[in-house]
């Protein structure tokens, strides 16, 4: 079909006669064809891709291990651990919503008070806890108010089993019983103190409960 053809043709001239009563509206050009443009350029400045959050994790001061668990902390992508006095931890907890790690003593007591703030306390994640006070493991799962992870040693024998796998084993039991988070993972060779720079430092069995703590952390926080 030659151009005169076309020019002759009805769909011709009725599509054009469309175009030009279309172009001859501002409102609906605009509408059409430039916010669309402008709509997609807004959303992708307003969501543009960002670095991830990353978690801060204090450490209560208590000699040289406890700058060493910050160094391993911020090791991990989307972890940054900082050293802190005690007073500082405790004024940050009452700010905000944090998520509690102890260690053997410190573990207990993280079990004991942190698990009875849930408006505080995102989660909790104890390495060997002291758990031989809990005498009633029924009464103390019933009382649990946000998820645990615990980490012990099947060879934790430490001060006549101040820290056994065997107690930890029977809360989760009861803890599963009674509809709690009990996250519990038990390393048959490890001690007591199997953290790095621990006096029963290992290595295999670090690294993985660290990278579960890491995992963790990331959950109760909510970060991607």
């Amino acid at each position: 079909m030659n151009s005169s053809s076309l020019a002759r043709s009805s769909l011709y001239q009725l599509t054009k006669i469309r175009f030009l009563e279309f172009w001859r509206e501002p409102e609906a050009v605009f509408w059409t064809l430039f916010f669309p443009i402008l709509l997609a350029t807004g959303l992708g400045v307003a969501f543009r891709n960002r670095a991830p959050d990353v978690i801060k994790i204090a450490i209560v001061e208590n000699g040289t291990l406890s700058q060493s668990i910050a160094n391993a902390v911020s090791n991990n992508i989307g972890l940054s651990g900082i050293v802190c006095d005690e007073q500082s931890a405790e004024r940050d907890l009452a700010t905000g919503k944090v998520a509690l790690v102890g260690f053997s003593l410190g573990g207990g007591e993280s079990l004991y008070y942190g698990s009875q703030w849930p408006d505080q306390v995102a989660g909790i994640v104890v390495w060997y806890p002291a758990n031989a006070f809990i005498k009633n493991m029924p009464g103390f799962a019933d009382r649990l108010q946000v998820p645990l992870v615990v980490f012990a040693g099947g060879k934790d024998n430490y001060r006549n089993g101040c820290c056994t796998a065997a107690n930890d084993e029977a809360l989760q039991s009861a803890s599963k019983a009674a509809g709690k988070s009990f996250d519990l993972t038990v390393y048959p060779d490890a001690n007591h103190d199997f953290v790095k720079g621990g006096a029963n430092y290992n290595e295999k069995d670090y690294d993985d409960a660290f990278q579960r703590t890491a995992d963790a952390l990331k959950s109760y926080l909510a970060v991607p």
